[in-house]
């Protein structure tokens, strides 16, 4: 199992969704899933733009591998 609260809950999500033959379950607890939303939001304040460069990379941009909606919709296709 693996679980995670705030970013790490997306974090916990991403990689358990990402490999479901490794974890029984995945959890997150009050974590931002909706990436996409999040990078646009206008509230962004300042240690919320690094942490998302920091996990999406400088342009912040939301590649599919990072999009929870996304892994879910790929899985449910296997």
């Amino acid at each position: 199992y693996i679980a995670g609260l705030s970013m790490g809950g997306y974090g916990a999500l991403k990689i358990g969704l990402r490999n479901p033959a490794q974890f029984a379950g995945c959890a997150s607890f009050s974590g931002v899933l909706d990436i996409r939303d999040r990078v646009l939001a206008e509230d962004l304040d300042e240690t919320m733009a690094r942490e998302m460069v920091a996990i999406l990379g400088p342009d912040r941009r939301v590649k599919p591998e990072d999009d929870l909606f996304a892994i879910t919709r790929e899985l449910a296709e296997l």
